[in-house]
């Protein structure tokens, strides 16, 4: 990743965050009695190597949450909160899919130094922020398809599958590999099928999780189509077991069995 130049990693990144990422506010009270509300990005993951990669271009703190249930990982958090929140959204908002509406509220908000000029009227200005950020969260506005160019698209997607994407080869005795988005909303699995389009589309799914079974949407590509894709993002993947997964999805002379062993450690790890 250190290679990219800075366009190529924000663009990367915004398609992280587009999949892991949190805008959210946190507050507290102060000794006079008023409540302060401060800006935050949240990412959290069980791969610590894009968390750094976050803090080291942006800055912020990484913490170790809890150890993964049934696994032998941990959970770790990237937390990065103040006034330089806006600045490191202006790197990703071009690249931000699905989160557009949140990004902008967040923009407007009124730095520190305002407080000297109006304190009242800073802070309910933040409050306003922190109630239209609760409203976005249960529903997502619709955005149109950005118009990305190719470098743009195949960044943005790199990012977008080290939080989302999964690569599967379910059968030894089959020559197939199986890439696949689940998401609540379409709408940026929309946009990856206007840059990649796949033969089966963007289709209406049931997932299952710990939590139980929720209805979501899925777009996958199989067969050729999906080495195709992997070969085009490989490179741009930010999360180092994803990266593998996709090395080993397109390795030309590493056996159908193989395969089908080393993406199930992989898929493993990421569980």
């Amino acid at each position: 990743m250190e290679s990219y130049n800075k366009a190529i990693l924000y663009a990367i990144l915004g398609g992280f965050f587009s999949g892991d990422g949190c805008i959210k506010t946190t507050s507290s009270v102060s000794s006079a009695g008023h409540r302060n509300y401060v800006p935050q990005l949240q990412v959290t993951s069980i791969s610590n190597d894009i968390l750094f990669l976050l803090k080291k271009t942006f800055g912020g703190t990484i913490t170790m949450m809890r150890k993964r249930k049934g696994g032998d990982g941990h959970i770790y958090e990237w937390r990065f909160s103040g006034d330089s929140v806006m600045t490191a959204l202006g790197h990703m908002k071009p690249y931000i899919i699905g989160k557009s509406s949140q990004v902008n509220i967040i923009m407007a908000w009124p730095p520190r130094k305002q407080f000297k000029i109006d304190a009242t009227g800073t802070r309910k200005k933040r409050m306003d922020i922190h109630s239209l950020l609760q409203s976005l969260k249960k529903e997502v506005p619709e955005e149109p398809i950005p118009a990305f160019g190719r470098v743009q698209a195949v960044c943005f997607v790199g990012g977008f599958f080290g939080a989302d994407g999964c690569v599967y080869a379910y059968n030894p005795r089959e020559s197939s590999i199986t890439v696949m988005f689940d998401q609540k909303h379409r709408h940026v699995l929309d946009c990856i099928n206007t840059w990649f389009p796949s033969i089966s589309g963007v289709k209406d799914h049931v997932a299952t999780c710990q939590s139980g079974r929720f209805p979501c949407f899925r777009l996958g590509y199989t067969g050729q189509e999906a080495l195709d894709f992997l070969s085009i993002i490989v490179d741009y993947v930010p999360v180092d077991h994803k990266r593998e997964q996709c090395r080993v999805a397109i390795d030309p002379e590493l056996p159908m069995e193989e395969k089908v062993k080393r993406l199930k450690e992989l898929k493993m790890y990421s569980e």
